[in-house]
């Protein structure tokens, strides 16, 4: 599923890391606001907002999957969220462990946002912010793992030439700050979502873009990583993932007798129902 471009000395697997930095579009977002607060995430409220979120295009009152791997598959303490969401998180619920080694998340991710969006994210929002290291928000570049998944409203309107060089101009930006690990994940196969016929030749011209997409953030990566030797650079798959999940419905990764309730319209619920229910992604 993940493929390893580059691993350099500020990486020490996941289990050591203390912040996740996230940009993208809906898939990641746990906000609705345009200006994150780089100090709010504390180990009460991780997410900097009440869990799971109040911007998360999911099913009602759930975690996208940002709230489910700070919950249920860091390979460490884990947030133990209140018993109704969108309650105050409270310091008492937590173990000791967790107090003294929270994962806290700066999720900069915004539904609808395309590659220019996340240039907001990041020129508006995180470099004039996070990006300085404030003393109310330390990060080094060896606790800090930056995460990017955007590409899908780019494809939708037809993404421009050069789009991802763009991005990776971003992430330079994101480099010259400090931040030397970073994890991409590609386009996951919209083309099998509940919002396009099976076997129409819509599907077919979807699935062509998205897969040219994914090749192409995969070479870019492979780029960035070799001209940035002492980071670390990991693509995940969702577009692997969620086929093999869609090709095995009968796996021990979901659960069958919950049938999908999902109408054609609603392919990022339904996405990221496949994708939560997955068994644990590997990041080392």
């Amino acid at each position: 599923m993940s493929v390893i471009c580059s691993v350099g000395s500020t990486w020490r697997g996941f289990a050591t890391t203390r912040r996740l930095v996230v940009f993208g579009a809906s898939y990641c977002a746990v906000e609705n606001v345009l200006n994150h607060d780089a100090r709010k995430p504390t180990a009460a409220e991780p997410l900097g907002t009440p869990f799971p979120g109040n911007g998360v295009w999911n099913e009602e009152d759930l975690p996208n999957w940002v709230g489910h791997l700070i919950t249920n598959y860091r390979p460490g303490p884990r947030y133990t969220p209140p018993k109704q969401p969108h309650q105050p998180g409270s310091a008492d619920d937590q173990s000791a462990e967790w107090i003294e080694h929270p994962l806290l998340v700066n999720d900069y991710a915004k539904g609808g946002d395309t590659v220019m969006g996340v240039a907001r994210q990041i020129r508006s929002v995180y470099v004039p912010g996070l990006g300085t290291n404030p003393a109310a928000a330390r990060w080094s570049a060896d606790d800090t793992l930056f995460i990017t998944w955007v590409g899908i409203n780019d494809c939708a309107v037809g993404a421009k030439d050069g789009i991802l060089d763009e991005l990776f101009k971003l992430q330079e930006e994101v480099y010259n700050t400090g931040a030397r690990n970073f994890v991409f994940i590609d386009l996951p196969p919209i083309h099998r979502s509940p919002a396009v016929p099976h076997g129409s030749s819509r599907a077919g011209s979807m699935e062509k873009t998205f897969s040219q997409w994914n090749l192409n953030l995969r070479e870019a990566a492979k780029k960035f990583s070799a001209t940035h030797a002492d980071s670390s650079v990991f693509i995940f798959s969702s577009f692997e993932l969620f086929n093999t999940l869609l090709d095995n419905p009968q796996g021990p990764w979901l659960h069958s007798a919950q049938p999908c309730r999902f109408s054609r319209t609603d392919s990022c619920q339904f996405l990221n129902m496949v994708l939560v229910r997955s068994s644990r992604a590997s990041w080392g």
